[in-house]
């Protein structure tokens, strides 16, 4: 059964060239000017692919699909959106509808004729018949034949690359109707059937602009357009400046012969015209079209399996690491070299206990959630992502790229990836989960970047010291915090907003580091955090806590007691015999007290000392129970309505 395509587009321009381009083929094509008249053509023909716009008048693309699949016979209609729109909210409502594949206007050819060659069987179709248009003289049966035409287009040798001689599509320009037969004759000798005619220039030139054909044989002097006016619009269409032209005209026009080759004619023949040497030349040119349109083909198909190999290493590895390998195939082999590069590390707060309280499939889907969007800030700060590990990501700057600015750009990026966490949290809310944190440390050293494993599993990585370090100090930061070593300081050029400053001693360290909390980077890049001020308000009773110190990710050994003595939304005061240590962790179980709190676990990292109250310890929450959490929320709110009743 021969497929049917709908074709919905405000824009006859596009209408009339995808006619052209799909009347290559057997199917049945029809046209809808907007969204209304898609959807009225949709249900009464039922039609086995829909090409649709976005928007339109009367009725956008969107709505025709959405009334579309309320009909039974329509919901699984196939549609394909055409648009030069390109927003991701775009492509988002029609994924939502069911709509196979987005193609962005302009659009390559072979990219669209695969992507519905993948939906509809696209078959070249053959035509035997000769068309005569535009003169007087032509028969009913010429006729018929012609309006039978437009609604099955013949198909042009070479649009699938393998056509036949026999089915090449040849139009017959001269304003004579007997010069026409004796070429059509002649042509016929060839094997030659799919034939049309035109009586001049003008009614040729909107031939090829409707429908596709392989040769042109074309007169000189005709009225209305002369064949030197058709040659000079095909050669400035680049639609059209591939359609071979052999110009056959009286002998006293031999001196334009050289005009015509300029103009992009194949060849030259004076009339009255030798049928041998014709159908030699024809045969020459049909022959040349169709290894053209097979090159033309191969290479789309090359550019198109280059990029669906590009996309796939995209999926693994950075574009910049496919890009290399793509380039240059001896990038895969093992091996490596030391370079000084500025390594970022990431890692969510309460991420863990949060996932414990999750299905596997809400697990993945938050994660992906989140990775999604920090792996489009790290390409935008051109980041090669060394690893993710859970909600960890590993990033390298300067590698395999060298650049200068490496360490600019890890700042650069650690901020933007903090200000996107807030839309991030935004949607994690919208989906019912609780919102969650971000720490960063960056570092900049020398590491040996290369590739390693084996020759059957290899990954682009970065190694050494230097790595482990960035990750040291990821450990110290607390959520929403950015935290620099010296040596990333040392190797920034933009001003730096630095709102605090820690000295460290990260295990496996032979000396105490001096790490900055970075708030802002100046120009090129702009970015700033917002204020972390927060107003530790009192309990009016301080709450009894048992804690434990974190080593490592592991809980220690000795209970400690203490007290809950103030709170924020995100921090708090504690008092314990023990000294604490500035950035330590800490686990807390705050027991639960009838009519006043409901008991829970909180994770934290201690900050220092409560200014004013040196007997206390300042804390950030890493993570907080579900219950728990909104205790605290609630009691932050309650205490700061007091202290405001009070002042």
């Amino acid at each position: 059964m021969t497929p049917k395509i709908l074709n919905v587009d405000d824009s006859k321009t596009v209408r009339t060239s995808l006619a052209r381009l799909f009347a290559r083929f057997a199917c049945e094509w029809r046209e809808a000017a907007n969204g209304e008249e898609g959807l009225a053509a949709a249900l009464s023909e039922t039609p086995d692919l829909i090409l649709s716009d976005l928007n339109m008048p009367v009725m956008d693309g969107i709505t025709m699909i959405r009334k579309m699949r309320e009909h039974p016979a329509l919901k699984r209609t196939p549609v394909i959106m055409l648009s030069t729109e390109s927003g991701q909210q775009h492509v988002a409502a029609a994924a939502r509808l069911g709509v196979r594949d987005y193609v962005i206007k302009p659009f390559k050819e072979e990219e669209l004729l695969a992507k519905v060659g993948r939906i509809i069987p696209l078959v070249p179709q053959v035509a035997t018949t000769s068309t005569s248009v535009g003169d007087s003289t032509s028969t009913d049966e010429h006729a018929n034949r012609a309006d039978s035409s437009s609604h099955t287009p013949p198909n042009p040798a070479g649009a699938a690359g393998g056509v036949s001689l026999e089915q090449s599509a040849i139009l017959v320009v001269d304003d004579s109707r007997t010069m026409r037969l004796a070429l059509i004759s002649a042509l016929n000798e060839l094997g030659l059937r799919n034939i049309t005619e035109a009586a001049n220039g003008r009614m040729a030139l909107d031939l090829v602009q409707a429908r596709p054909f392989d040769l042109m044989l074309l007169d000189i002097e005709m009225p209305e357009m002369s064949g030197t006016e058709v040659l000079n619009a095909l050669k400035t269409n680049p639609d059209l400046s591939g359609l071979p032209v052999i110009v056959i005209s009286g002998s006293d026009q031999m001196e334009n012969a050289v005009k015509c080759i300029e103009l992009g004619a194949e060849d030259f023949l004076p009339k009255p015209f030798n049928p041998t040497l014709l159908r030699a030349r024809v045969t020459t040119c049909l022959e040349k079209k169709r290894l053209r349109d097979l090159d033309r083909l191969r290479m789309a198909e090359l550019a198109r399996a280059h990029e669906l190999v590009r996309r796939a290493f995209g999926r693994y590895v950075s574009e910049e690491v496919a890009a290399s390998i793509l380039q240059s195939p001896e990038g895969l082999e093992l091996g490596g070299e030391e370079r000084e590069v500025t390594i970022l590390m990431s890692d969510l707060r309460g991420f863990t206990a949060l996932a414990a309280r999750l299905t596997p499939h809400e697990v993945i889907e938050f994660l992906n959630l989140y990775l999604e969007a920090m792996v489009d800030v790290i390409s935008r700060y051109e980041g090669t992502i060394d690893e993710i590990i859970g909600d960890a990501i590993l990033v390298i700057f300067g590698a395999p790229l060298a650049c200068e600015d490496h360490a600019d750009k890890a700042v650069a990026c650690g901020l933007a990836m903090q200000l996107a966490m807030k839309e991030v949290n935004q949607r994690l809310v919208e989906k019912g989960a609780s919102e969650l944190e971000m720490g960063i440390g960056i570092h900049t050293g020398r590491v040996i970047v290369g590739n390693i494993g084996s020759l059957r599993r290899t990954k682009y990585a970065a190694v050494g010291s230097n790595v482990n370090l960035a990750g040291r100090i990821e450990s110290f930061t607390t959520g929403g915090q950015i935290l620099i070593s010296e040596s990333v300081r040392g190797k920034i050029k933009s001003p730096l907003r630095l709102d605090a400053q820690f000295q460290v001693e990260p295990k496996g360290a032979k000396e105490k580091l001096q790490l900055h909390e970075v708030g802002g980077i100046g120009e090129p890049f702009s970015l700033s955090l917002p204020s972390k001020a927060s107003v530790l308000l009192p309990l009016a009773q301080p709450l009894p806590i048992h804690f434990t110190v974190l080593e490592e990710k592991f809980v220690g050994r000795t209970v400690h007691e203490g007290r809950l003595v103030a709170v924020s939304e995100t921090e708090a005061g504690i008092e314990s015999q023990l000294a604490l240590v500035p950035l330590s962790n800490l686990k807390i179980e705050l027991e639960p007290v009838a009519g006043a709190n409901p008991g829970g676990e909180i994770y934290a990292k201690v900050i220092g000392a409560v200014a004013g109250a040196s007997a206390q310890t300042r804390i950030r929450f890493t993570s907080v129970s579900p219950e728990l959490k909104i205790w605290v929320q609630q009691a932050t709110a309650r205490l700061a309505s007091a202290s405001a009743a009070k002042s």
